[in-house]
């Protein structure tokens, strides 16, 4: 036992328990000082250092969290979760080959990490090999097909290949899994609506795509999808006309009534409610 161990009443792994426990809480200096006091009793503690890099993370010093990954790295030179961290630390300052190398050696030792996958597929796309992107990222949705994250890049990658009816498959399961109030919540880090919203404005060029080149099938069904997990008015309105056209009156006064909520100034809006409720008293005297 150390000289430090005997004056300390916790034991290492309690002080790195409490260190991750100060972090999650938003201490970070009590964090810190819990992740050093482990490391002082027990200098190959692969956790401890992992916890210390993690903080730099955090604060963006990505020089010194690499320094505390590769500690811990040494004290266990197999460790998935660390390979993982120095990845993430080269991508967030865009030093894509790094990363990719670290990524490949993680899943190399870990052949169905769902996130190392997801991270490797994303990589290839940052560095515009879409194919490769395309790999990875399909392996991770056949890996975790509730992995919503993984699905919205899939599918961003699937649209850059033109592979449209794929990507229209990625986008149900991601409204299916938004639905779903266990399936939406935090995933890996990453609140699920944060990935929708960049999938929302992706879908909303294709939408003009589709728009353009008389594609009217592909076009409404993108609206109609994306109109159940976006706020965007532009595919609301867009889905309303087809709607309308298509005499589903009830689901286009469903979506006027929420374009209203969020903009209730809105006239176009509310002119179309107005005519969408007088055709439904129409045919409601036609009926009777």
């Amino acid at each position: 036992m150390t000289e430090a161990m005997k004056a300390d009443p916790f034991s290492p792994e309690i002080r790195c328990f409490l260190g991750y426990a100060q972090r999650l809480a938003g201490n970070t200096i009590e964090a810190r000082r819990h992740f050093q006091k482990a490391i002082n009793m027990k200098a190959d503690f692969s956790d401890a250092h992992q916890g210390l890099g993690i903080i730099a993370m955090g604060e963006k010093d990505y020089y010194t969290a690499r320094i505390h990954f590769f500690d811990a790295l040494q004290c266990e030179p197999k460790n998935v979760s660390v390979m993982l961290h120095v990845a993430q630390s080269h991508l967030a300052e865009n030093q894509l080959e790094r990363a990719k190398g670290y990524f490949e050696k993680a899943l190399q030792l870990d052949p169905k990490n769902v996130t190392v996958c997801a991270s490797l597929g994303e990589t290839y796309a940052r560095m515009s090999d879409m194919r490769g992107a395309r790999d990875y990222l399909q392996k991770a949705t056949e890996l975790d097909p509730n992995y919503g994250g993984a699905l919205c890049s899939y599918c961003a990658v699937l649209v850059e290949l033109n592979e449209f009816e794929t990507a229209l498959g990625c986008i149900k399961r991601v409204v299916e899994i938004m639905a779903d109030p266990v399936k939406s919540k935090e995933q890996r880090g990453v609140p699920l609506q944060n990935r929708v919203k960049g999938l929302e404005e992706m879908w909303s060029s294709k939408l003009k795509y589709f728009w353009d080149s008389k594609n009217m099938r592909a076009a409404e069904e993108v609206a109609n999808l994306i109109s159940q997990i976006s706020d965007i008015k532009e595919i609301n309105m867009f889905s309303v006309t087809n709607k309308i056209k298509s005499h589903q009156l009830d689901d286009a006064e469903s979506l006027l009534r929420r374009i209203l909520k969020k903009d209730p100034n809105d006239k176009n809006a509310a002119l179309m409610l107005a005519g969408v409720l007088k055709m439904k008293s129409e045919e409601g005297i036609k009926r009777y």
